[in-house]
């Protein structure tokens, strides 16, 4: 009875790590251990049994899990506590190598993950329903999966044909990523635009990495525009600049010089203004634009008739 609990309790864990990193995104060991009152060596021991199978790798910040960048559990049939159950039910077939090579197959086809080759990327935190079960995204899938041609048709009756690649989530929203055939360019779309998806006669042949390496380095924002690449040069206050220097907050993210005073010059890779738009307001007002001087009179610009419209209303009410 105590070795079922013990058992029991072990699965209880593992479902909520499983779901908090699919959700949350991050995972800390040393909270996990205060909820749950075991030692943090029982946590990492979980977080090492999950790492069998999903791919999870240590956070930035020390004590910390999460899911390596483009990977998802949103395709799986299977709800957290399933996986976990499924896991743990394969794990006697590891006494044989034959057995366990099976089990690993079972598991690959029942949570139909492979990392690196899902069709779906979480960017940013926040997720808007995605339904498995509409035609549209099915056929969109399946397309994906089967490297087909598809015509995206919008809510008036506009068709565009594109080599459909990824779904990517933006900050909960989805969109789709691939190629405009008409532009010959890399575009994305809203998905909420898109009214149906019909398949076409058409194949095309996709470079998997490079896309992964396309999207991990250069789409920052839904207004990612192929060929357009400038750079962003900020100065950041000493107020702000350790978590500059924790983590790239973009991929592009580079140091170019770190004062006395522990400022900080920071240099950013975008191809749109969108890509840093949201960084840079979200850390006013420690944070200065110094270059490029058109997107820093816009920034100014902005700031300026918001200020206005704030005065305004002030004096109006």
């Amino acid at each position: 009875m105590q070795r079922s609990n013990k058992y029991s309790e072990t699965l209880r864990r593992l479902n909520i790590v499983l779901r908090r990193l699919a959700t949350n995104g991050v995972v800390f060991t040393k909270n996990l251990s205060e909820e749950f009152e075991v030692s943090i060596r029982t946590i990492q021991k979980d977080i090492r049994f999950l790492q069998e199978h999903f791919p999870i790798e240590k956070g930035a910040i020390r004590g910390s899990y999460r899911f390596k960048r483009g990977f998802t559990l949103h395709e799986s049939e299977l709800d957290h506590e399933e996986m976990v159950v499924l896991l743990f039910s394969l794990k006697p077939l590891e006494a044989s190598e034959h057995l366990r090579e099976i089990g690993e197959e079972i598991i690959k086809k029942t949570l139909r993950q492979k990392y690196g080759e899902t069709p779906m990327i979480v960017k940013g935190e926040g997720i808007e329903d995605f339904d498995l079960e509409s035609w549209r995204n099915k056929r969109l899938l399946e397309a994906i999966e089967k490297r087909r041609v598809v015509y995206a048709i919008d809510k008036e009756g506009d068709e565009t044909e594109i080599e459909p690649y990824k779904i990517i989530n933006f900050e909960g929203i989805w969109y789709l990523f691939g190629r405009d055939l008409q532009c010959r360019k890399l575009d994305i779309w809203m998905l909420a635009d898109i009214e149906k998806i019909q398949h076409s006669h058409e194949s095309f042949h996709l470079d998997e990495k490079a896309i992964e390496k396309t999207i991990e380095e250069k789409v920052h924002s839904p207004w990612y525009e192929e060929g357009s690449t400038f750079d962003v040069i900020v100065k950041v206050s000493p107020k702000i600049a350790h978590y500059f220097r924790l983590r790239p907050l973009i991929k592009t993210q580079r140091i170019l010089d770190e004062e006395i005073d522990g400022s900080m010059k920071i240099l950013f890779r975008v191809t749109h203004d969108e890509d840093i738009d949201n960084l840079v307001k979200a850390w006013l007002p420690d944070i200065e634009v110094l270059e490029p001087h058109r997107y820093r009179e816009k920034l100014l610009s902005e700031l300026q008739s918001y200020l206005k419209r704030m005065e305004d209303g002030g004096r109006a009410s």
